[in-house]
């Protein structure tokens, strides 16, 4: 059985609004809904690492990896593949420079969110779970 690490992060800014990614119709899995920005651990990469990485790639934008708070680390199975994995979260507060520079790099759209609204939105299956402990 295949076995995987992920890592994804929230994104809040000045409002306490929430960043978010759109999974178009042609993303390999997880299609049509709301996302963190995040992505898969490389063998022999940190968490920490990954994420800072996968913030560049797919924002442009540098976070040092001390600037993450870790949240939660869900395990995860995907029977019809017979695949398993681990998704850590994690929350970064951006600033308004930060902000300002942003550019959609990967994903059909994105947007900011309060938690209200994310609760309304299609999402992946453990996003919401993971709102509570923001505060």
């Amino acid at each position: 059985m295949e076995k995987s690490h992920f890592v994804g992060c929230f994104i809040i800014d000045e409002n306490n609004s929430i960043l978010l990614q759109f999974r178009g119709p042609r993303a390999k899995k997880l299609k049509n809904c709301w996302n963190c920005f995040g992505g898969k651990v490389e063998d022999n990469e940190e968490l920490r690492q990954a994420l800072s990485r996968e913030l560049k790639e797919e924002l442009n934008i540098l976070v040092e990896e001390n600037e993450f708070s870790h949240l939660s680390t869900i395990k995860f199975y995907e029977k019809e593949n017979g695949f398993y994995g681990y998704l850590s979260y994690f929350r970064f507060v951006i600033n308004n420079e930060q902000k300002n520079s942003l550019k959609l790099q990967e994903g059909n759209g994105w947007g900011f969110f309060s938690r209200e609204e994310i609760m309304e939105l299609p999402t992946t299956p453990n996003l919401k779970k993971i709102i509570p402990l923001l505060d």
